[in-house]
């Protein structure tokens, strides 16, 4: 069941707000803080201007450069079956433009260079040194920052370095407080989420997969007040996510108010239900919040960004409201 299409309009206003008279805002005073540089991960890139033409090589830039009036002439994404790789929480903001679909594995270094860009973002990637020295024969380059490491740029810091590089500090700011209000108002909203204990993961083989706070659908249940058990947490430690087998996941997951799962097609949802039900994981399969992993409010949380964000919340909050209730229906979404 596609439940996002019912709510587009009213998710879409809500979060977009005066983005749209933002874009074409560009003061002229930006000039004023550049040249800049910024470090990262292979080192230091200087920029000597508001770049015009940036290429998004990671997988989660383009929504922010977006919502920062920005619109990327390339877009690498995680959906290419998305046009221009871009969901619709964020579609209305291209005004037009078709961004060229930097697909594939491999980096598209022909196609980089034809673009000619001013800049490129490679800040959800993990590149080597050697794809790096290559992308900076091309045009400047600034990859994840060393705190963050490879796959691991939260959202609130994309945001915020994106901010930096556009010279749209206050702008990232507003963007990230809007987000932190989404929360706010949701979890006032549907307040059985706060204090709830829950975990967001998936299956791969024999194991179970689970979130980390700061990583796609684990941050979202945080930000809605869900709160991960201390003993996951300290598995997790530093790390995006953690793989536990079938045994630990009964040992450590008892007294779990909610889960939200991912699956690959239905995956026999009722079967895994109730082999999580017999391990004791949970009080009853209807507390289980399953997703598809291709549906759309997936790919949202799954872009990790100041716009799909708020569009992902809004979706998903219900569902784990009525799932901690033990009122969850036993299907894929």
């Amino acid at each position: 069941m596609n439940v996002w299409k019912p709510l587009r309009r009213e998710i879409l206003k809500s979060i977009g707000g005066t983005l749209i008279t933002c874009l074409a805002t560009q003061s002229s005073a930006a000039a004023s803080s550049f040249p800049m540089s910024f470090d990262h991960a292979f080192g230091t890139t200087a920029i000597d201007r508001v770049p015009l033409r940036v290429a998004s090589l990671g997988f989660l830039e383009h929504d922010t450069l977006l919502a920062l009036g920005t619109v990327p002439v390339g877009i690498k994404g995680w959906f290419q079956s998305l046009p221009h790789a871009t969901g619709p929480w964020a579609a209305h903001l291209l005004a037009g433009a078709q961004p060229v679909p930097l697909a594939g594995s491999e980096i598209p270094f022909e196609t980089l260079l034809d673009l000619e860009p001013d800049l490129i973002v490679a800040l959800y990637t993990n590149l080597t040194q050697e794809e790096y020295d290559r992308l900076t024969s091309i045009a400047p380059t600034i990859a994840w920052t060393r705190a963050a490491g490879p796959w691991g740029m939260f959202w609130e810091d994309t945001a915020r370095l994106l901010g930096r590089i556009l010279d749209r500090e206050t702008r990232a700011e507003e963007l990230i407080a809007n987000v932190h209000e989404t929360y706010r108002s949701l979890r006032e909203r549907y307040p059985r989420l706060a204090g709830a204990r829950g975990i967001a993961g998936n299956s791969a083989g024999d194991t179970f997969v689970v979130r980390g706070p700061r990583y796609d659908t684990g941050a979202l249940m945080v930000g809605l007040g869900i709160e991960c058990p201390a003993e996951i947490l300290a598995y997790i430690g530093t790390s995006t996510l953690a793989h536990f087998s079938w045994e630990q996941v009964s040992l450590i997951g008892h007294g779990l108010d909610v889960i939200l799962w991912d699956v690959h097609g239905d995956g026999n949802v009722s079967a895994m239900a109730r082999r999580m039900d017999m391990l004791g994981v949970y009080p009853g399969e209807k507390r289980i919040v399953f997703n598809s992993a291709v549906s759309m409010v997936s790919m949202a949380m799954a872009s990790q960004s100041v716009l799909s964000i708020p569009f992902a919340a809004e979706l998903i909050a219900p569902r784990l409201a009525a799932a901690i209730d033990g009122k969850a229906a036993v299907q894929v979404n």
